[in-house]
């Protein structure tokens, strides 16, 4: 029986996913704080509505020339930033010392106290598109589409839940909150208003793993290990090293196969040149 095919999709189309990623967005006090202090703009400072979806198509855009995934559901329904292992987007650090520190020093040394140096799968943001009309279930198949992903490749993912709420709706989908840390505090309250005495907001580390973390953590493997899976068809992608011959020959002879990181090598020509391909292939056939 064929499985069925994965209903997300990648997009080029960076201008409807920052549309949805405003819209998603543009009224969370904590994410509002959170953009402002990545790109430098003072907290009393006006932060119009034009300017956080101009941020978006800027993230948006940066996932995309970058090797990051911008993702579609249900004709952007739900839409996401994600990155895949090995292709992991780094921020330059901010004015602020102190937010540098929890959101990039200590939080860098968190996340790898749980899975060392080892691949992982990182949701940057992922939202439902307030611009529509809702469908159920769209953000739902995002994130089943990549713990499927995760499972299949045998590593973790990796995302911050910057609000109660929305800890509880990813511990529903599977993720175990690691870690919670402050940030903001003495800054602004609650709803992102100035207030030297404010509380700020809580932001939880959360983890999805099917496997032992422990056990992966020290594993010691490397993106490069990691089988590769085909994302429209969940089947595995086998590598296959051809060479084409000189002329006089016209014939192709496998220089090798690999098949779930084991490679087997074959007889190869004199003066070769080595092509790569790479093949999905059902392997339960």
């Amino acid at each position: 029986m064929p499985k069925e095919p994965s209903p997300v999709n990648l997009t080029n189309d960076i201008i409807t996913i920052a549309d949805a990623l405003h819209s998603a967005f543009n009224k969370s006090a904590s994410f509002s704080y959170f953009l402002k202090k990545v790109f430098n703009i003072g907290l009393a400072e006006n932060f119009s509505s034009h300017r956080n979806k101009a941020i978006m198509y800027y993230y948006a855009s940066m996932y995309s020339d970058l090797g990051g995934e911008v993702v579609e559901c249900d004709d952007f329904n739900a839409v996401a930033l994600v990155c895949s292992p090995g292709s992991h987007i780094d921020f330059s650090e901010t004015k602020d010392t102190r937010f540098n520190k929890i959101w990039y020093e200590d939080y860098d040394e968190t996340l790898e106290s749980f899975i060392g140096e080892t691949p992982f799968y990182y949701i940057c943001l992922v939202g439902r598109n307030f611009n529509q009309e809702k469908k159920k279930g769209s953000v739902t198949k995002i994130f089943k589409h990549y713990m499927k992903m995760a499972d299949l490749r045998k590593c973790p993912i990796v995302l911050e839940a910057i609000s109660d709420d929305s800890r509880q709706i990813y511990e529903h989908y599977g993720f175990k909150t690691l870690h919670s840390f402050k940030y903001g505090e003495n800054e602004v309250n609650e709803r992102g208003e100035l207030d030297s005495k404010g509380e700020g907001f809580t932001a939880y580390l959360m983890i999805y793993y099917s496997g032992d973390l422990e056990e992966y953590k020290n594993s010691g493997i490397t993106d490069d290990q990691l089988i590769k899976i085909d994302p429209k068809t969940y089947e595995p992608i086998v590598e296959v090293s051809v060479v084409a011959s000189l002329p006089k020959t016209q014939n192709l002879t496998i220089v090798s196969t690999s098949v779930d990181n084991t490679t087997v090598p074959a007889t190869v020509l004199d003066d070769a040149v080595p092509l790569r391909t790479g093949i999905a292939v059902n392997k339960e056939k």
